[in-house]
């Protein structure tokens, strides 16, 4: 197995121990570069236009008094089966982002990657021709399944960007991916619908994934070798780590990856009520309420812009960022009280669209930033794991809750949610400014530069 570059987490790449030591990047290296950081993006994007398309889609085809209705419902109400559909996705989600990023670090980036990306290119295929409501849900199973590529393609762009600043600014770069899917997918998803019905959207999806396929089959180069190693200290007092700090570590660990549980659950049980909350207090068609994403998108663009700008250019640190993210979802709990004014609501929507990226944007930094050395992939793995436990938990009851317990209190669930993450936010800043610290970073990475010993922290 060829050897790897070895370095304490993913944000201190080797050539960061020596300013300005390997000198500039040739102009075919970043065009190289470029080519492969937008293929990964379209990647991401067309795993999440796939789920946006339908997000004001999905009410009409479980609306038993609509033609547009699946087939098979039985006895479901509207509200019951949303859910299940959501549930199927967000349950085949839960499997796969672990699965991906392990096999990832041991047989490489590249044909995760591919697999993801060929695979939803049959599923959305296959969803285009699915009328019976089961076997829709079982094809939403299938595509949350193929959905493993998302934290594959975060570790591609780690191992592919040389420092922490570059990385955060890629990783946020990625992030307007999803952003984008969000501002176009809803109304697109709308006037497909009303131009070619309602089993187009699916269709599209898998006309731009069969494109995105053959491009990355052809392009798309793997960055590194993906077998992890086994390594060791260079020494028995060389950054010899006690007990105590281990212990510390993995609750550092328990904490991030349950924020990213905490912050999903929150986001989740607002996106699952919005689009309800649109149709039947505000009467809006798909397209209508797919038209308010364009203005979700374009916040979702200028919160990554401005994470990019607080990180990199104020140095504020990421942590930092994603605490106060999280703190603005507790403005949800005023969305019930403008049920009278679509004003009102748009302005709440708005604020969370803003704080989402902030979040999305600064939780993967952070995975990045902790990951032991060789286990990039495998950690962004459980991180995208917690993420779809918070995907499944609200989906089999946000529904029967707007139903029963009224229209508003999913928000106020959203809400209790952020607090939650406000609260286990209060002991990962001080354990994370360890990390955070450039200047500690570098003596770290010039240290293992010293020595031919490969090194593990952890």
């Amino acid at each position: 197995m060829p050897n790897r570059p070895t370095y304490t987490r993913l944000t201190d790449r080797p050539s960061d121990s020596f300013d300005g030591a390997s000198g500039g990047e040739s102009s075919s290296s970043r065009d190289s570069k470029t080519k492969k950081l937008l293929l990964v993006y379209a990647i991401v994007f067309i795993d999440f236009v796939g789920v946006s398309i339908f997000t004001n889609v999905m009410p009409i085809l479980v609306d038993p008094s609509l033609p547009s209705c699946l087939y098979g419902m039985g006895t479901l109400d509207q509200g019951t089966a949303y859910s299940i559909l959501m549930f199927f996705y967000t349950f085949g989600m839960l499997f796969s982002p672990p699965l991906f990023g392990k096999l990832s670090d041991m047989y490489g980036r590249r044909p995760l990657l591919l697999v993801s990306i060929i695979g939803l290119t049959i599923a959305y295929a296959l969803q285009a021709v699915a009328l019976n409501f089961w076997v829709f849900a079982a094809v939403r199973f299938l595509i949350g399944l193929l959905g493993g590529g998302r934290p594959v393609a975060s570790a591609y762009i780690c191992d592919l960007t040389k420092n922490g600043d570059e990385q955060i600014r890629a990783l946020a770069w990625m992030n307007m991916a999803p952003a984008l899917s969000f501002a176009i997918g809803p109304p697109l998803g709308g006037l497909l619908v009303g131009l070619c019905g309602p089993m187009s959207p699916p269709a599209f999806v898998a006309i731009l994934a069969l494109v995105v396929s053959v491009l990355s089959w052809r392009h798309l180069a793997e960055v590194t070798p993906g077998q992890p190693e086994t390594l060791t200290l260079p020494g028995d007092t060389s950054f010899a780590m006690s007990n105590r700090r281990r212990s510390s570590d993995r609750f550092m660990y328990s904490l991030v990856f349950t924020l990213a549980l905490l912050s999903n659950c929150m986001y989740m049980t607002d996106f699952l009520n919005f689009p309800l909350v649109l149709k039947d207090e505000f009467g809006f068609s798909p397209f209508l309420a797919g038209a308010t994403g364009i203005g979700d998108g374009i916040l979702v663009f200028v919160g990554n812009w401005m994470y990019m700008v607080l990180a990199t250019n104020l140095k504020i640190r990421v942590s930092v960022i994603a605490f106060w993210a999280c703190a603005s979802y507790t403005v949800s709990a005023f969305a019930p009280l403008c049920f009278h004014s679509i004003v009102g609501l748009l302005i709440v929507k708005y604020i969370v669209a803003l704080a989402g990226p902030l979040i999305f944007g600064t939780l993967p930094q952070l995975v990045a930033t902790i990951s032991p050395p060789g286990r990039g992939g495998e950690f962004m793995g459980y991180f995208n794991f917690f993420l779809s436990i918070g995907n499944l938990i609200p989906t089999p009851w946000a529904g029967p809750v707007y139903e029963h317990w009224g229209h508003g209190a999913n928000f106020y669930i959203a809400t209790v949610f952020s607090l939650l993450c406000v609260v286990a936010f209060i002991p990962l800043i001080p354990m994370l400014k360890h990390y955070e610290c450039p200047s500690l970073r570098k003596m770290i990475s010039q240290r293992i530069m010293s020595t031919q010993s490969p090194v593990a922290m952890w």
